[in-house]
């Protein structure tokens, strides 16, 4: 919560900042529609001013949600690189955009808007930090099969923080267990399965090497042979 309002204090100094008056842009976004995808260049910041954003990579994996005062593309004012997530407007969002070359241009005359910018980006590193613990240790537990001890230490470490976003980040990778403990349970069943068929077809090789053996075809004709002879002997005893 404290690093959340030390964001935001950051944040503001950085609109306020007198060497950057009339280089930001207003944007609006409604629900629904992205404000940029995952792989787009990273030509901008933004600072979020109303609204309710979702920050999530690949198809939907839910990395964060965010409000007012917080920002995105930090790194983006550094070093123009591609965007690692998208980010969608879950409500009506209003955004300030700074783009890279106005922020560029404007470091030599205040070199002390990079140091802002740095002090964010510390903010936003240790709280990616302790995710990627966690997904370490979470992982792991996966990785061995072992389910149930896996989501004892997420519910675990997730009671010992008031992190919103982590709550979310918890109940996006439960979810990914439980979908990953499902498709092995599907996959055992799918395996007996064809234990089962390889069984009956070995099987089934074996009967018909054995009864197209020489051998069998041999005691097979002779047992029809005094089958044959015990018959007609039963029927001779009658008459």
């Amino acid at each position: 919560m404290a690093e959340a309002k030390n964001d935001a204090a950051l944040i503001r100094g950085l609109l306020d900042a007198p060497a950057l008056q009339g280089k930001w842009t207003e944007v609006a976004v409604p629900p629904g529609e992205l404000l940029f995808a995952q792989g787009d260049p990273g030509d901008a910041f933004y600072a979020v001013l109303d609204g309710e954003l979702d920050i999530f990579a690949g198809d939907d994996l839910l990395l964060e949600r965010i409000g007012p005062g917080a920002s995105l593309g930090e790194i983006a004012l550094l070093d123009g690189g591609v965007r690692a997530a998208s980010v969608r407007a879950l409500t009506p969002a209003r955004l300030k955009r700074l783009d890279r070359e106005a922020f560029l241009e404007t470091l030599p005359d205040s070199p002390e808007l990079s140091g802002t910018v740095i002090s964010i980006l510390e903010t936003r590193i240790r709280r990616m930090t302790h995710y990627v613990d966690y997904l370490t240790t979470w992982a792991g537990l996966v990785a061995e099969g072992d389910y149930d001890s896996a989501r004892e230490a997420i519910v675990a470490q997730s009671s010992d923080t008031a992190d919103a976003n982590l709550g979310r980040f918890v109940s996006t990778f439960t979810n990914m267990v439980s979908a990953v403990q499902a498709r092995e349970a599907e996959l055992r069943k799918e395996l007996r399965r064809l234990r089962i068929q390889i069984d009956r077809r070995e099987q089934a090789v074996q009967v018909a090497e054995i009864t197209g053996d020489d051998y069998f075809k041999d005691l097979k004709s002779r047992s029809q042979g005094l089958r044959s002879r015990i018959k007609d002997g039963g029927s001779g005893s009658k008459g």
